[in-house]
């Protein structure tokens, strides 16, 4: 460099070096775009590799469903600024059949501002069955908090829990319980309804196929707290972390790690009432998973058959965001570096390729959800990174 400064100012820098100079140059950036380009394809590979591998498994599990005795259970209903929905809930709970069994009730209010309370408490006492529910209110905010405590006071060896917004099946308690004759089994969720695919996106249609086949294989480390079921010894050390939040990724994980399996039943669906949700419970919701997943990240040394879930999940949810970031920026960059650089057909096919991966991302309704959910994880990450730990229950359902 010094030896071509010397040239120049003596006046005898000739242009065949500066062309030499431009053609390194753009041979590098085509390199890094080369390089970039694989990097952004084989960012999101693993995951698709690894749902093509478990979705074999999804048909013999759904064939392997057991039976057995109902056993007393405790219902968990979780509430924070329920009021619209509370009153509707009770009425859903209290009319599931469930025959054999008894079921005691326990609403945890965690420190609701609207009268949620009010409104629970004046239709408990008008059911038959008022002396099996029990309401417990929390000052501290916090649905992680209030499971916890829920769970100290839980008296049966099996309790349920719902979210106040779904609608279930009359017979889920039932449906819930009976897997438990299988003594390996310590969690058991529902799922959402996808039947109108259109409603609730490709990514939920996709998302459910995985953990049914992740439960076929052995156990799926991420739950469905709207509609789940625990076996008490599967949590006995009740490990619960009120400064995570997905408490139900939590309970299964806990089960696993203490020698039971967690399933999603393929055949026990529920409805979202709040499927709209905001992009700030998204972004909570993801920072809750992705704390959950680091915490119990050595849990595959225990059990090999853990492993490849475990491993698969914290690429997804933590690690492959920022590949598929890092990829698209130094693609984007070089892109126009390269465009802007040269022309003929180089610059052609650079452009045709940063155009239709553009399009691909924007337009397609698979790209935008892609990209949404990568944003999220993001959001999610660097707000951790700051110290914006995101426990706090937020029950909000649309963006304002």
């Amino acid at each position: 460099m010094l030896g071509k400064l010397v040239l120049f100012l003596e006046g005898e820098f000739r242009t065949d070096h500066i062309l030499e100079a431009t053609r390194n140059i753009v041979q590098e950036l085509f390199a890094m775009w080369i390089v970039t380009s694989l990097m952004l394809i084989f960012s999101v590979l693993p995951p698709a590799i690894y749902y093509r591998k478990m979705n074999k498994f999804t048909q013999e599990y759904s064939k392997n469903h057991k039976f057995g005795d109902l056993p007393d259970i405790t219902v968990i209903l979780p509430v924070k600024n329920e009021a619209v929905n509370v009153e509707r809930k009770i009425e859903e709970v209290s009319s599931m059949k469930y025959p054999g069994g008894s079921v005691e009730y326990l609403i945890v209010d965690s420190g609701s501002t609207d009268n949620t309370l009010e409104i629970a408490n004046s239709r408990i006492k008008m059911l038959e069955n008022s002396d099996c529910w029990s309401v417990i209110q929390l000052e501290r905010p916090g649905k992680t908090l209030a499971i916890k405590r829920a769970i100290a006071i839980v008296k049966t060896e099996f309790f349920v829990m719902m979210d106040a917004d779904t609608i279930c099946p009359e017979d889920s308690l039932e449906r819930l319980m009976r897997w438990f004759s299988n003594p390996e089994i310590g969690a058991i969720c529902g799922h959402q309804n996808v039947s109108d695919s259109n409603h609730v996106g490709p990514y939920r249609v996709r998302f459910n196929k995985l953990r049914m086949a992740e439960s076929a294989f052995f156990s799926t480390p991420i739950f469905e707290g709207s509609l789940c079921a625990f076996r008490i010894d599967a949590i006995e050390n009740n490990s619960l972390d009120p400064e995570i939040n997905a408490d139900d990724s939590q309970m299964a994980l806990t089960a696993i790690d203490n020698g039971f399996r967690a399933f999603m039943d393929p055949d026990l669906s529920f409805d979202d009432l709040g499927s709209q949700k905001s992009r700030k419970r998204k972004v909570r919701r993801a920072q809750g998973l992705t704390r959950v997943l680091l915490r119990f990240r050595k849990i595959g040394k225990k059990n090999i058959k853990i492993r490849s879930i475990i491993y698969n999940s914290i690429y997804f949810y933590v690690l492959m965001p920022w590949f598929v970031l890092l990829s698209m920026i130094i693609f984007s960059i070089s892109s126009f570096l390269i465009v802007s650089s040269l022309s003929g057909i180089l610059a052609f096919v650079v452009a045709i390729s940063w155009a239709l991966s553009f399009s691909f991302g924007i337009m397609s309704r698979f790209g935008r959800t892609f990209l949404d959910g990568i944003s999220i994880l993001i959001e999610s990450h660097v707000r951790l990174l700051l110290g914006q730990r995101l426990q706090v229950w937020d029950t909000s359902r649309v963006e304002l």
